[in-house]
């Protein structure tokens, strides 16, 4: 790697075997599936200590069965540390020895579950955009809209992904009234290919680097991105809340928050510069979190 780091791929060692062999028998295909996760967890768990690893640094919370991997490596005296993956509260149950976490209300939801892991939580130098500027140095820049897109669709998360193009086509039709610039900052795991195929394609142009929205004074809208986090001391962010999605639940207050309702009058209330750097302001300078 360009660090000079040594590494290798590698993946969960799951028995093609064991899963045929529960298909011919008629096992139910959630069986199989929680079957085939714990077996090739536990089995990478045991992989991984053939190596002799004094520390293990992951950022796998999400994934259902990592418990499983863990708890072997933990009990062999193994340091394993993870960092969050986001702001979202995943998987319940964790195994490791010190989980990072980007949120008083993640650490606080991990804590109550699993009291006996340790926590830190990390600082916000650690979560910042490189390639825009500070809010204080953009304030004679023309305004643009970026809605930060997430990949939903790809996840399976079907709300999540109405709550977007609501939010899309809220934020086209400001624009068009407001005549503001209107971006889309996609995914780093979507591609030119995405799209060029037009796949899940939303209204606003489509941005790849963050640097390439520098020139602009920018207004961040999200439905639960912890960009919310990383444009701290870039530009006010809003986030999605609804029925069903309440923001406080991954973000401290206090939060700017937008919906497909009120996307025009939040938006222009942030128009004029005095409002924008008022804003910008307060989410860099008042997102301070307790320790956890």
């Amino acid at each position: 790697s360009k660090e000079n780091i040594n590494f290798e791929l590698a993946g969960l060692p799951y028995s093609l075997k064991k899963i045929a062999a529960q298909l011919a028998v008629g096992v139910s295909c959630d069986l199989i599936l929680l079957n085939a996760e714990k077996n090739a967890n536990r089995l990478h768990g045991e992989e991984l200590l053939l190596r002799q690893p004094k520390a293990i640094f992951t950022s796998d919370e999400f994934e259902s069965a990592a418990f499983i991997l863990y708890e072997k490596i933990l009990a062999s005296g193994v340091r394993v540390v993870n960092t969050a993956h986001g702001v979202g509260q995943y998987c319940p149950h964790i195994c490791y020895s010190e989980f990072r976490v980007i949120s008083d209300t993640q650490g606080r939801f991990y804590k109550e579950r699993n009291p006996l892991v340790q926590y830190a939580l990390l600082p916000a130098s650690n979560s910042r955009i490189a390639g825009i500027d500070r809010y204080e140095m953009s304030l004679e820049k023309p305004l643009a809209f970026v809605l930060v897109h997430q990949p939903f669709v790809e996840s399976g998360l079907i709300a999540e992904d109405i709550a977007m193009r609501h939010l899309d086509n809220a934020l086209l039709a400001a624009s068009q009234n407001l005549s503001i610039m209107y971006y889309v900052k996609m995914h780093p795991n979507s591609n030119a290919w995405y799209l060029k195929m037009n796949i899940n394609k939303l209204k606003g142009q489509a941005i790849y680097d963050w640097s390439d929205l520098n020139k602009f004074r920018l207004i961040f809208v999200t439905v639960n991105s912890s960009v919310v986090l990383d444009v701290r001391g870039l530009g006010p962010a809003l986030v999605y809340s609804g029925p069903s999605f309440e923001p406080s639940l991954y973000f401290p207050e206090p939060i700017l928050r937008i919906n497909e309702s009120t996307a025009e009058s939040v938006l222009k209330s942030l128009i004029s510069v005095e409002n924008w750097a008022h804003s910008s302001a307060v989410h860099a300078a008042k997102i301070i979190y307790n320790t956890v």
